[in-house]
């Protein structure tokens, strides 16, 4: 038993020891959506094919001018990509059945979450199948994209 509790607190110093720690970088924020100026639920992750580190990110229309929370819904998702973590650029707002015209078609995509495995990018986000004005009112589903590039 001692063998087992010993093991036991030898593994707990070692991922303390292993622990990372962070610290708010000096400038801030790190990054704001050059289109609408409402970057939220960010998500990043090395992109093995662009050689860089993308962010996916809610493109909140925080410059719309409206009643409600409208400039919370009818949202695409935005990318920034960035060589050291540090400087993040616009790249664009995601492409594809679903994801181009949210105002139009009537929908808002929230909180991506994006991984890449097997040579392929899942991209998992939150789809709302109106824009109401309200949160939490209306039916959520997640839906599932992926892509090569």
């Amino acid at each position: 038993m001692r063998k087992i509790v010993a093991a036991l607190l030898f593994l707990e110093a070692s991922l303390f020891a292993l622990a990372q720690e962070f610290h708010l970088p000096d400038t801030e924020p790190a990054y704001v959506d050059s289109v609408w100026y409402g970057s939220a639920d960010p998500s990043m992750l090395w992109n093995p094919v662009k050689k860089e580190f993308y962010m996916y990110y809610t493109q909140r229309r925080a410059e719309l001018e409206s009643e409600g929370v409208i400039w919370a819904e009818g949202t695409k998702i935005g990318i920034a990509a960035s060589k050291d973590g540090r400087q993040w650029r616009y790249v664009g707002t995601c492409k594809g059945e679903r994801l181009e015209n949210p105002v139009e078609d009537d929908y808002s995509l929230w909180a991506p979450s994006v991984i890449y495995h097997k040579k392929k990018f899942h991209m998992y986000v939150s789809y709302v199948p109106s824009i109401t004005g309200h949160y939490g009112k209306g039916i959520r589903y997640i839906k599932h994209y992926t892509s090569k590039d």
